[in-house]
Formats: structure tokens, C-alpha cells, sequence
């Protein structure tokens, strides 16, 4: 069973912040703020369960960190550590969070997010 959480606006704004913040120091690097094959915002975690943003498809030899402290975030590694004990990457929509398990998309969180999506939220504050 997926676990579903209210994710309230101001959590939201929150993570969009901390996002859009790393998002501006690396802002000659092309980060992806959409998946390629899965629909949402694509975050990492690695063995370490430190969450960072994606340069390209694949595996990351250089990692743009997200260090911020957001209840968004730590919500989506319970998830992530639920479903994938040695780290992976996130999808993270308006409806919930999606990973790939066993080659096939698997959600793993449900929960009601305020307004535009994840990436759309993200967007607005950088455009």
C-alpha cells in the first residue's frame, strides 16, 4: 500500500526554493527538470542518501547536491529507502513520487500537492 501525505503550500514553496536556488548556481549546466521517459522532477539519491539533481540519464559522476532541509525531501528518501535501500532516482509529480523498480515504474508515495507541480512550481521561479 502507498503511503498518501498533504503536502501543505508552504512546504511546497519551500522545496521549489531550495530547488531553484541550486538551480541558479548551476545555471550553465543543463539539470534536468523533467524526466525523460517518466513524467515529474527527477531527484537522486545515492548510496548516502544524499539527494541530488540529475546533468544527463544514467549513472552521475558529477552530483549537484541539494543541501537544504526540506520536509519534501526527507519525505521522498523515507520512500525512496523503503523501496530502494541503495539509493535511485525520483519522479516526483503532482500526485505523488514514482521510481523504477525491477525495470518497471512502481509509485511509491502518494500525496495531495498544492497548486502547479512540482516542476512547474519550480519553473515559475526561475523564469
Amino acid at each position: 500500500m502507498v503511503s498518501c501525505i498533504d503536502i501543505l503550500p508552504a512546504q511546497a514553496d519551500h522545496f521549489a526554493r531550495a530547488i531553484g536556488e541550486v538551480l541558479r548556481q548551476y545555471e550553465d549546466i543543463d539539470i534536468r527538470t523533467h524526466g525523460a521517459k517518466h513524467e515529474g522532477f527527477p531527484i537522486s539519491f545515492g548510496a548516502d542518501w544524499q539527494p541530488f539533481l540529475n546533468c544527463r540519464i544514467g549513472l552521475h559522476e558529477e552530483r549537484i547536491i541539494v543541501a537544504a532541509d526540506s520536509l519534501v525531501l526527507s519525505t521522498v528518501e523515507k520512500a525512496m529507502r523503503q523501496h530502494r535501500p541503495g539509493g535511485g532516482r525520483a519522479f516526483l509529480t503532482k500526485v505523488g513520487v514514482w521510481t523504477v523498480v525491477d525495470q518497471s515504474e512502481k509509485q511509491i508515495l502518494s500525496w495531495s500537492w498544492p497548486g502547479d507541480s512540482p516542476t512547474r512550481r519550480i519553473q515559475a521561479l526561475l523564469f
